[in-house]
This record gives structure tokens, sequence and C-alpha cells, in this order.
């Protein structure tokens, strides 16, 4: 689902951060968010965020929205005079319909319901257009008029989150772990590494690529990056599993490697 976040989040200043993209030497793509280039070399503004991983925001958005069906006490305030056990059943249902959506659908509902979002140092702030998500828990309509709101009157979403860097790349982590943190989809450059995991391995093992010098020339890539990869092609079927379902954390493919068991 890309670019979720366009035109609605901000850092902590309320500087629109935009989508970008870019490529690894391996070829494989990520996407980030970053704030203006005025606003990054201006002497004289406050310092801007580094490159905000697309991947870790989207997902920190998504899980918010999670935490606010599971709230039945938060649900019942937004209730009203209307019948608050409804409005929590409502909430069970639309959390377990979230939770079988494609990612087209739930890009489409993030859209819908999602006013403006804030990254600050040590918390992102999600605002829920709140006329909009009343009507979707009560009738689970997911393509709604994305309306104009004061930031008053929208619901008001707080997660505890830290920015840290794991080698060159900089990672949101979620340290609010009262909210269950449920998987936005397995990470596309995982999924590239583990198909070429399997695929180099496969050919080493059945002489189509005769030796791994032969493999980096072929590939144009550095023997000690093949060899890391590698090591993807001997995690066990339990740990492969997980890979695939999106269920490795805040884990980038640096330290999932780091962290390969090869003895099952």
């Amino acid at each position: 689902m890309p670019n979720l976040l366009k035109g609605l989040i901000f850092d902590s200043h309320g500087r629109l951060m935009t989508p970008k993209h870019g490529t690894k030497k391996t070829g494989i793509r990520f996407r980030y968010y970053v704030c203006s280039a005025a606003a990054r070399e201006d002497p004289h503004a406050p310092p801007a965020f580094g490159n905000l991983p697309a991947h870790d925001a989207e997902q920190v958005v998504i899980n918010a929205l999670r935490g606010l069906l599971m709230d039945g006490e938060r649900l019942c305030g937004l209730a009203g005079e209307a019948r608050q056990d409804v409005f929590v059943d409502h909430g069970r249902h639309r959390l377990t319909a979230l939770d079988a959506a494609p990612p087209g659908e739930v890009a489409r509902l993030i859209r819908s319901l999602v006013a403006r979002v804030e990254v600050h140092d040590d918390h992102v702030k999600t605002y829920l257009n709140r006329p909009a998500f009343i009507t979707y828990l009560c009738t689970s309509k997911t393509t709604l008029p994305h309306e104009e709101l004061s930031l008053k009157d929208a619901i008001e979403l707080k997660t505890k989150v830290c920015l840290r860097r794991f080698k060159r790349q900089m990672r949101l982590t979620v340290t609010d772990h009262t909210i269950d943190q449920h998987p936005l989809g397995p990470n596309p450059s995982i999924l590239k590494a583990l198909a070429r995991a399997y695929v180099w391995n496969k050919g080493l093992r059945d002489g189509t690529i005769p030796s791994i010098r032969e493999l980096c020339r072929q590939e144009n890539f550095n023997e000690r990056y093949v060899m890391r990869i590698l090591k993807l092609a001997y995690l066990s079927p339990k740990q492969t599993e997980k890979l695939l379902a999106g269920k490795h954390g805040d884990k980038v493919l640096g330290e999932i490697i780091s962290e390969a068991g090869l003895v099952w």
C-alpha cells in the first residue's frame, strides 16, 4: 500500500512530510517520509527528522485504529446516547474485518478515517475524523468523504514510540506495549531477500550455479552480501512462515539475518 499517509503526515513543528523512495545497491526498494529540502536546510528552522521509514509509520497508524476498536471503554464514550454495548460489539466486528482485509481495502479505510498524523520525538498522534469513524463503526462503510474538521473535534490516538538507528537505517519502534501490534504485512525487502536465498541455494545445490564466486559475478553482488542472504535459506519452516506473514515485529533485514539460527 504505497504512500498510505501522503498529505496526512506532519512533523512536530507542523511541517508536511512527503513520501520518497530509494533503491539500495542490492536492488531492494525502500520508502520513507521526509520534510522538504527547504525545511531541512534552513538554519533558522527547528531540526527536521531524517528519513522516517514509511512501513513503520503506516503500521503505527493502523495499529492505533486497531487499538481503538479494541478499547471498549473509549468506544462507550463515543456512543453518547446510543447503546454502548452495540458500539462495543460493532468494534469487535470491525476489528475482525480489518485484520482480514486486503491491503487495498485497508488503505481506502485509512484514507477515509485519518485526518492527520503528527510525528514527535517520543510519540505519534493519529487524529481520526470523528463523524467518519462513527459512521464506519455503525455501518462498516469505508468509502466515506474526507471532510475538513477541526482537530479539536477529532479522535486523538497517541502511540509512544522511539526513533532509533540500526546501522544506516532509521527505525520507528513502538514502546507502548499496551497496544497490540498487528503486522501490516510482509516487508517487501524481506520477501525479496527470502526469494533470492532459496533460488540461490537451490542453484548451488543442483549445480546450475557452479560456485558462490560465479553467483557473485552473475548477480553483481559482493561475496559478503551473498553469504548473508544465503543464511535465510536455512531458517526453520516456522521462522520462514512468520516472515512470510509479516510477523517480524520492527526488525529490519540485518537483524533477522544476525539472529538466524542454523539449527532447528
